[in-house]
């Protein structure tokens, strides 16, 4: 069981690293940050890169995709 679980976070860990790279934010962080809380530190993640969008765009713009 614990073999699983330890398998998890560092799958969890490789996927959270290749989607910080692909996202801008700090690969390093967020892959320790896996290794620590599992699959929690990708919705953290998501929740992160939400937030720095917002701010960046601002929250009452509108955004047109073609």
């Amino acid at each position: 069981m614990l073999l699983v679980v330890v398998v998890l976070h560092l799958v969890v860990a490789l996927l959270t690293y290749v989607l910080a790279t692909a996202s801008g934010l700090l690969p390093n962080r967020w892959a320790l940050l896996a290794l620590l809380l599992g699959p929690a530190a990708i919705v953290m993640m998501q929740n992160h890169r939400r937030m720095v969008w917002q701010s960046n765009v601002g929250r009452h713009s509108t955004l047109v995709l073609f």
